[in-house]
């Protein structure tokens, strides 16, 4: 609706499906940062003792979190309609289902590996 001036604000035309351009400078600046804690991650590790399954459950957390800013910004399901976000929310959670079932098995058999030749 116009406003006394006769433009429509611009809350109004980013309300009705679209993102704007300030939102995904947020979301590369936010994408970028994790890239730095990811790499802050590795380096730690390398020089700390840190037990390797903490080490990957770090990993996996920024890696969540970057997955879930991409799908949500740059996938448009922030702006989609709730059946688009219903079918994109339960594949993240069969994946998720998926990948612990996966990781059951290796913590079962052991898992991180020994370092060294194999047997």
């Amino acid at each position: 609706m116009p406003g006394a001036d006769g433009h429509a604000a611009a809350s109004d035309h980013h309300s009705h499906g679209h993102i704007g351009r300030d939102t995904y400078y947020r979301v590369f600046a936010a994408l970028m940062v994790l890239m730095v804690l990811t790499v802050g991650a590795w380096w730690v590790e390398g020089f700390m003792e840190i037990p390797r399954v903490l080490g990957v459950l770090v990993a996996l957390a920024i890696a969540s979190t970057k997955t879930v800013l991409i799908i949500y910004y740059f996938m448009h399901i922030k702006i989609s309609n709730r059946v688009t976000q219903l079918y994109a929310v339960s594949a993240f959670i069969a994946f998720t289902i998926l990948f612990v079932i996966v990781m059951g098995d290796y913590f079962a058999r052991g898992w991180p590996p020994e370092i060294g030749p194999l047997p």
